[in-house]
This record gives C-alpha cells, structure tokens and sequence, in this order.
C-alpha cells in the first residue's frame, strides 16, 4: 500500500478552510475540504499502479461507447477533447482519488475512528445485498466518519 503523509497543520487548514468558505451546500464544503486534504497530502504512488488504474479506466470507457453504439473516437470529439488529453485527465483524478482514500484511511487510524459491527448491521439489514461487500460498507462508513470529524 502506498504511503501517504499529511502536513502536520492539515486540521488547521482544514479548519481555515471551513471558516472562510462562502458554501452553503453541504456537498459544497465536503468539496472544499477534499481540495483542502488533497493540497496538504504527500503521496508516492508506484507508476504502475497509475498505468493501471489508467488502463481499467480505458478499458471501461471502450465497454461503455460499445454498448452506447460509437467509437472512442466519437465519445471524445463529443467531450471536445482527444486521447491524449483524456488519459491526462484520467491520471490526475486517479491520483487525486488514491490521495483521498489514504487521506482517509490514515486520518481513520491516527483519529481512531472506527466502525461497530452494530453500524454495518444497521446498514446490512436495510439492504441484504451489501452483504455481499461488507469492506465496501465498512469503508463508506468510515469515510462519512472521517468527513463528519474533519466538519466539526
């Protein structure tokens, strides 16, 4: 797993952040907060797992034009951009999106936020289904942990 630091003042920033945000829409400061993380996090991700990440990611994007009934090539003059550019963009939010996740998961460790059993079965037992991926729900709810600790 790749290693992650955070700025020693992150919470204060964060904070700041939060005292000067004009936003109103809680979804709005969850944004800000995430910009805020991502700026004071230091990150050292393999360029494999970037290459990776970015090829499923293509993969993807050719199953879904397929069913769509157009090519690549169509997809993205539509999205006025071209291949290139595409795979740069996608690189960014992928790093971007590693960056949260172990943002998180080291804040969840050093905060000692954790989840109950009792709060995945209160999630479970709404929907059986998620049964099927209690990591998943397991994580979720300490992201929603994570972003109610750093609103506070």
């Amino acid at each position: 797993m790749p290693e992650i630091s955070l700025d020693k003042n992150y919470l204060d920033k964060i904070k700041k952040t939060k005292t000067e945000s004009k936003a109103t829409d809680e979804n709005q400061k969850t944004e800000e907060i995430i910009k805020t993380l991502i700026s004071t996090a230091k990150v050292d991700l393999p360029q494999i797992l970037i290459d990776s990440d970015v090829q499923h990611q293509l993969s993807h994007l050719v199953e879904q034009v397929q069913q769509a009934g157009i090519t690549v090539e169509q997809y993205l003059a539509n999205q006025k951009t071209n291949i290139k550019d595409y795979q740069e963009n996608l690189k960014k939010k992928i790093i971007e999106e590693w960056t949260i996740n172990l943002a998180i998961q080291k804040i969840s460790v050093d905060q000692k936020i954790e989840v109950t059993p009792e709060e995945i079965k209160a999630i479970t037992d709404k929907n059986p289904a998620l049964l099927q991926n209690i990591n998943m729900v397991n994580y979720l709810l300490i992201q929603q942990k994570v972003f109610e600790f750093l609103k506070k």
